[in-house]
């Protein structure tokens, strides 16, 4: 699937009523005007893997938190005892992930869905003193934008972006983007979404590319420091890490599914992320960190199947075409998955007459546009979790089973551990990856449970039940 920006001509834009979903207003923040110095803002953020074809403005959406628990939390347990700069201070936990734990959802990150990270609610269970996120402003309160759902003619998804009251506020002809700087204490969350490399990325990148596109988002809150850095001079008693999920998705969307060897993969000299597992181990660091979920099994790359396809075009057949480097066509089979981009959209458009890729030999899908079964079998992603699990199991580490977790979702058998049935609906957001503040909650626990049983705490789980009122 190809990272680019997928805007529908006017003539479709006309042709479908916006559905908007029901925003809560705020006295305090009021809606600011819409970002019209530089339409390549928009471009780069309100983007991409999604059929954008207009923009909006709403209010503030006001996060809804769980309920904390009652009384105190006993935290002695998590404490790391060899440490004597922790001793009798608060117990301090630190994230690091990517899109999971920063908060994405809706295809974008405000800060709404920063307060409804897991990490966050994490901390509100444990009853922190203190856990500091980078939050954005007030005043910038949706972020980097997010996608409202839109009527659609066909079975691609199709979107607004809120493009109001954003924190970016300008950009060069470099692609370089103008954030306000986070200021603030140290921070707990350095979740960055779709972070190429866990804790060596170069931050020194202000700009917008296709493979790295928040960067200006690490540059605002670590100026030139990897994450590695930034931690090397804190002590902290626990570090929970959601792993690499994100670099299969931006695989995904590139066409090439993430497949490739993973050699030297436990070599710490050829694997940095590694190192700094051995690192936390020798600090005697309590770690927790996830495995890797097929993501071929998200509602993004489920929503469009061959028969649809065939339905809407009442063609015979569809084609596409393997390799970019070769023009041989194929003819799609019940094992081809089709990226929901806006080529899918026009073929599947009765109001597109003309100019539809995957009707002939000639004129098929590009590589770009399917999931092959080999894209998917080889994929690298079992492979990178399994070796993550097995070595957390060997050096005394515990990991957070979210490939089963998210298994049971999307297989519509998920039960909370207070009874609550979550769909798959309820548990993802709108932009068919990223989860609800819903599914937060649900992961959060899944980390609170692991905590618990690995390390003897007893932190209260979120009420599921309650909180999906």
């Amino acid at each position: 699937m190809g990272f680019t920006s997928v805007i529908i001509t006017a003539l479709l834009f006309a042709c479908n009523t916006i559905v908007e979903p029901t925003v809560v207003g705020s006295d305090i923040d009021p809606v600011q005007p819409p970002i019209t110095t530089n339409a390549e803002i928009m471009k780069a953020y309100a983007n991409s893997t999604f059929v954008v074809v207009g923009d909006t403005i709403v209010p503030k959406r006001i996060a809804k938190l769980p309920t904390e628990p009652s009384g105190t939390v006993d935290l002695m347990a998590l404490k790391n005892k060899l440490d004597a700069t922790l001793a009798d201070k608060p117990l301090r936990m630190v994230s690091i992930g990517g899109s999971l734990a920063s908060g994405m959802r809706d295809g974008g990150l405000t800060q709404e869905s920063q307060l409804t990270s897991y990490p966050n609610l994490i901390a509100r269970q444990m009853k922190l003193t203190s856990f500091k996120q980078p939050l954005f402003a007030d005043s910038e309160f949706n972020g980097f934008g997010y996608k409202l759902p839109k009527a659609s003619n066909t079975a691609v998804p199709r979107f607004n972006a809120v493009k109001n009251n954003m924190a970016v506020k300008n950009i060069d002809i470099y692609n370089n983007v103008t954030l306000n700087n986070y200021v603030g204490d140290a921070l707990n969350n350095y979740a960055i979404p779709y972070l190429g490399n866990l804790v060596n990325s170069n931050v020194k990148e202000k700009s917008i590319n296709s493979v790295f596109p928040y960067a200006p988002y690490l540059y605002r809150i670590n100026k030139e420091k990897t994450i590695k850095e930034a931690l090397s001079n804190q002590n902290y008693d626990i570090i929970t890490i959601d792993n690499n999920t994100d670099y299969y998705i931006r695989s995904a969307y590139f066409g090439s599914g993430g497949s490739g060897s993973l050699m030297n993969m436990d070599v710490p000299m050829f694997n940095p992320f590694l190192q700094f597992l051995i690192d936390l181990k020798k600090n005697s660091t309590k770690v927790l960190m996830t495995n890797i979920p097929n993501i071929y099994d998200f509602p993004y790359f489920q929503s469009i199947t061959l028969e649809k396809i065939k339905k809407a075009t009442q063609a015979p057949n569809i084609y596409y075409r393997k390799y970019a480097t070769s023009n041989e066509a194929y003819i799609a089979d019940e094992s081809i998955m089709f990226s929901p981009n806006a080529t899918l959209d026009s073929l599947m458009n009765p109001l597109v007459k003309t100019g539809k890729r995957g009707l002939s030999k000639a004129f098929p899908l590009e590589e770009k546009d399917v999931f092959t079964n080999d894209e998917i079998i080889n994929s690298a992603w079992k492979l990178e979790s399994d070796f993550y699990v097995k070595w957390l199991k060997e050096n005394g580490f515990s990991y957070v089973d979210i490939e089963s977790l998210y298994k049971k979702i999307v297989t519509e058998t998920y039960t909370s551990d207070d009874g609550a049935r979550v769909s798959s609906k309820e548990f993802f957001s709108t932009d068919g990856i990223n989860p609800t503040a819903l599914g937060q909650a649900i992961i959060a626990n899944e980390f609170i449970k692991t905590m618990n049983t690995s390390y003897k705490s007893n932190i209260p789980l979120i009420n599921i039940a309650a909180y999906k009122k």
